[in-house]
């Protein structure tokens, strides 16, 4: 089964908050990460765009989310899926309990750079994991539709 990650992957925050991908994980914009702009302006998670990635995702049913949010994000988050997308959505509070979700044969489409593996992460490439060693990096949604399609 492959599972997907919403932010960075399927929903693009981090734009509406920096203006581009950050080069960092922990990137500051007036000296406070995303979590805090975002925290501050709740709608953006309902309005934010979808990334280059999303039409790929629409292409392989059924969509399975595996998501690390915020408790006060998950009824905002909910509403930005159920306005694009038909989706089973699991929430989890930290990226690795995402690892957990996964059997053998399973795969996750993700950006983030902290776990602690990524045996069975499809790395989509941001500025902000070029330090991770992947097994298996995507640079651009047709490179994922190949992956899929191995």
């Amino acid at each position: 089964m492959i599972y997907w990650d919403l932010d960075g992957v399927l929903r693009n925050l981090q734009t509406m908050v920096f203006g581009c991908y950050p080069q960092h994980w922990d990137e500051k914009i007036s000296g406070h990460k995303l979590c805090w702009h975002v925290n501050r302006n709740l709608s953006w998670l309902e309005v934010a765009p979808t990334t280059e990635y999303f039409p790929v995702a629409l292409q392989y049913q059924p969509i399975v989310i595996i998501t690390s949010q915020p408790e006060n994000w998950r009824a905002y988050t909910m509403r930005w899926i159920e306005r694009r997308i038909r989706a089973v959505v699991k929430f989890v509070n930290k990226p690795d309990e995402k690892l957990k979700e996964l059997c053998n044969g399973d795969y996750l489409i993700d950006d983030c750079p902290n776990f602690s593996s990524f045996e069975r992460i499809i790395l989509v490439d941001r500025p902000y994991n070029q330090h991770v060693k992947a097994k298996y990096r995507v640079k651009t949604p047709e490179e994922l539709e190949v992956f899929l399609n191995w």
